[in-house]
This record gives structure tokens, sequence and C-alpha cells, in this order.
């Protein structure tokens, strides 16, 4: 048996996503959609398929050169794409087909199992059909008699038996009558931009007897916005089944649970549903301008319930490493509470003759500091930093944090810092081995690429990035630094935790 897959859309409503890369090559549980349908068909022994592309159609044509060398894949371009529909991808198509087949848009993830039922079912036509189901995205389909007997999107809720997932499998016969009511249109009519259901309604309007495979209970997802997408993580995911196993929590602050000072949706329930189900968390800031004590009233007040020893800063992982070295005395760029809270571990803050310089988020800069700075760096004082991240998100937007005043530093001196908040991997890992739990047990929730889930990498951590913060789906779909799992808020984790959205193992 041969399959179709009919991927030459833009995916307009997936922007900026889809920018960058095709539809079917959007990322669902660290694979392309893509790659969910070809493995699919593999694993049922199907391996004789034509791929429709056409927009950004050589990205595809590359992706499939470079991983399925086992299948014998037709590509065929569709250079109209722009005006034109699925059918007309489906009628570019015919002349590769020699007898029955499976046809497929590329934008469904489904269970493998599916292509299996429909293999095996006894029909020689048939719909995979989700009965009971009614979405209005999606073909509706109408049974009457076991059969399947009309096919739209517009059939209304009363009348409609259930929903296609645009799963299609054609006999030899199936495939003529197909392609007769296809030609039709497109050749007769002139009609090239309609769905290739429209053709397959007008079969079973003359009589042709289609029938229903149930899948109910089977996963599967269609694939047209950013709330498809986060389903499609939920379901199809395996880090989504592991989340509620997790022993520790690591979340991020700023852009994770909070935006200046107004926590995020679902950061209370979060918190107050890790307690109920006994799991460890920890509140994990770059965030140096502000102290311990700050952090308590600060998170207190939007009523978030953590205690100071559920907090880890990066001016934590500085004091141990000021101390491991044998700094006692430094010249810092910080805040007062930054300045306090080095004071208070034991490390002086000098002018002048400092065994270190150390850079913090540092509210109160002035040009004189800066300039001090400079000089001792010049002189080849060791340059050390709490954290790199570029901008701290408020409620106003983004502004420059304490990696913009590295950048400004390192452009005039010509010298990087050692640099000891997220990424560093000791952030979490001297805490796990402080409680005697593995990295394998724990999770990093956080906003960032390049802190956060960097971080999660160095350490062998899983991670969930949010995109409530700094980050972008577009950006981690072009990004080498990729997280396990992506969310697009707390609330979505907290259903997660809650036993919403995903089935269990």
């Amino acid at each position: 048996m041969q399959a179709v897959i009919l991927c030459a859309g833009v995916g307009s409503r997936l922007r900026p996503l889809t920018d960058f890369v095709p539809k079917c090559l959007v990322e669902v549980g660290g694979k392309p959609i893509l790659e969910w349908q070809l493995t699919a068909l593999l694993e049922n022994n199907i391996k004789d398929i034509v791929v429709v592309v056409g927009y950004k159609g050589e990205q595809v044509r590359r992706f499939i050169e470079a991983h399925f060398t086992e299948f014998a894949i037709q590509i065929i371009d569709n250079s109209e794409y722009a005006a034109t529909n699925n059918m007309y991808s489906l009628y570019l198509a015919e002349q590769y087909l020699k007898g029955g087949f499976v046809l497929l848009n590329g934008d469904v993830v489904f269970d493998a199992s599916i292509i299996k039922a429909l293999r095996e079912s006894s029909y020689g036509d048939a719909i995979a059909v989700d009965t009971g189901v009614f979405n209005e995205e999606s073909m509706k389909i109408v049974i009457e008699r076991g059969l399947i007997v009309d096919i739209s999107k517009q059939i209304p809720r009363g009348r409609a038996s259930g929903v296609s997932i645009d799963l299609y499998k054609l006999s030899d016969r199936g495939r003529q009558r197909l392609f007769q009511e296809v030609r039709r249109m497109v050749e007769g009519e002139g009609d090239r931009n309609q769905w290739t259901e429209v053709a397959i309604q007008q079969m079973l309007t003359k009589g042709m007897q289609v029938h229903p495979v149930e899948i109910e209970g089977k996963a599967w997802i269609e694939i047209d916005d950013y709330n498809d997408l986060e389903q499609a993580e939920m379901l199809f995911n395996p880090k989504a089944r592991t989340l509620r196993t997790k022993e520790v929590f690591f979340l991020d602050g700023d852009g994770t649970m909070y935006i200046g000072d107004k926590s995020l949706p679902g950061a209370i329930e979060l918190t107050k549903r890790l307690r109920d189900q006994q799991k460890v968390f920890y509140l994990l800031s770059n965030n140096s301008s502000r102290s311990k004590e700050e952090y308590l009233a600060k998170l207190g007040a939007m009523g978030l319930e953590i205690k100071e020893d559920e907090i880890i800063t990066s001016t934590d992982l500085t004091v141990q490493y000021l101390k491991k070295k044998g700094y006692r005395s430094v010249y810092a760029l910080g805040t007062p509470s930054f300045e306090r809270e080095l004071l208070e571990n034991g490390i002086d803050v000098v002018q002048e003759n400092p065994q270190a310089v150390v850079l913090g988020f540092d509210k109160t800069l002035t040009y004189m500091k800066i300039k001090t700075a400079a000089l001792l760096i010049q002189k080849g004082i060791p340059f050390i930093a709490t954290h790199a991240d570029k901008v701290c998100p408020t409620q106003e937007g983004f502004v420059p944090d304490a990696g913009a005043i590295i950048e400004l530093l390192r452009s005039a001196t010509g010298t990087a810092p050692i640099v000891l908040g997220k990424p560093n991997k000791d952030m979490v890992l001297l805490k796990l081995e402080e409680i005697g739990i593995p990295p394998a047990r724990a999770v990093i929730v956080g906003d960032r690429l390049y802190t956060d889930i960097l971080m999660g990498q160095k350490a062998g951590i899983d991670t969930v990035c949010v995109l409530s913060g700094e980050t972008s789906w577009s950006q981690i779909e072009m990004s080498e630094t990729k997280p396990d799992m992506v969310l697009r808020s707390l609330e979505s984790l907290l259903g997660l935790l809650c036993n919403r959205g995903v089935e269990t193992e």
C-alpha cells in the first residue's frame, strides 16, 4: 500500500513560527510533525510514499533526505501552493499512485496504531473517525446505517456523528472514483482552491460506500494554531507523562512565576498544588538586586507562600564562590541590598585594592561605577558576574539586566566575566546534593533558553519552557538549546500535574 502526505500549505495561524519553518516541520515533543507521520507509516510497513510540498518545500526535501533514506519517497512540488488548496496538491500526486493508498494531511499528529487500524480494517474505503467528538475546526462526518454519508466542516452539531481526523484509506476502486471527482473539479471546472474532502463528499453523494474506523480513545490532534500545538505537546511529548513523578521542582522567578510585582496566572495555585503533592520546590532567581528578605516581602505581597530556604539566588552562588576562592574584599556593581548581602556573609565591599570585581543587577548603576570597574578589570583584577540575563521582564516591558552591563564592560575591557548564576549547573546540583535527590528526579521550569533551559541541559535535569516571559515558540524552533517540553503558561503545567490534558501511562 502507498501513502500520500499533503503538506504544501503555509500554516499562517502559526506565524511567526512558520515564517522560519513549514508547518509540517513544526516540532511536537522534539520531533517535526512530518517525522511523527513518516515514523507511523514505517511502523506499519508502508514505505512507498508521495509527499506534496509547497511553502518552504526545499526544507522539507532536505529533512526527508537526511532522515528517511529507508523510504521510497517521491517528493512533488506544488509551486502554486499560495493560490491553491490541498485538493490540487492531491491532483498532482495522481500519476504516482498505482492502487489503494492512505491519505494524510501534513498537520496531524496521531498514534501509530490508528494507521494499523485503518490498514487492517476489512473495509476497502474507510475514514478514521472519532465519534461523539465535535470540533468547529475539524471535518465533521455523518454516519447512517454504518456508512459515512456526509463529510464537511459545515455539518452542525446536532447532525454530526463525530469528526474525521484527516486519515483516509482508499481501495484501488476508491482511488479511481476519488480522482474522477478531483479531475472534474480541477480540470473541468477550473477550481483548484478546494479541500480534498469536497471531492470525497461528492463520492459519498453519488453512492460510494465508505466506512468509519472508530479510533475513540487513541491520541490525535490536528494542529492549526498555538492552542493545538500546546495540546499536542501535552498529548505526545513523553516528558508530559513523567512530570507528576518528579520530586523536585526548580521554578524560575522573573518571567515564569511573576513579572514585576504581579504573579503570573497559575503561580499561586502551582505552589499550593506542589505542597499538597508533597513535592520539594525552590524559587530560582538570577536577579541579584534584592536580598532574601526583600524577596520574601515581594513574594508575600503577590500571594506566593514561599519560605526563605526555598529561595535560591545567584547571590547565594556568588558568595559561595568568593569564599571558596578566598576573596574577602570586592568592588561591587550592585544595589545596596546586594552589597548588604555580601557584607552579611563576610565579604567586604571596598573602593580600593579589591580582590575581585563583582557585577550584579545594579539598578543604581552610574558611569563612575562603570569607569572604576573597567579600570580595575584592565589591571587584571578577577571579573565575576552573578548572572548574565540580558534583560529583565517588567510590567512595562523588558529592561537591561546584568547581561547588558556585562557586554558594556566586555566591549570596554576585552574581558569576559566568570558567570555564577544560571546557566551554571551548580545553582541546582549543589542543592540536589544537599537534599540527596538525583537530577533525574528533578525538573526545571523557566522562560529563558540561555539560562534556565541551558542550565538544565548542563545538569542533566529535564526542562519545561513556559512562554510567559522572554522566549517565543519561534525562538525555540530556531535555537540549538531545546527544552524537553514547551508550555504556554504555568496554568498548562498545573493542568498536567492535576492530570488534565494528558493520559497517564
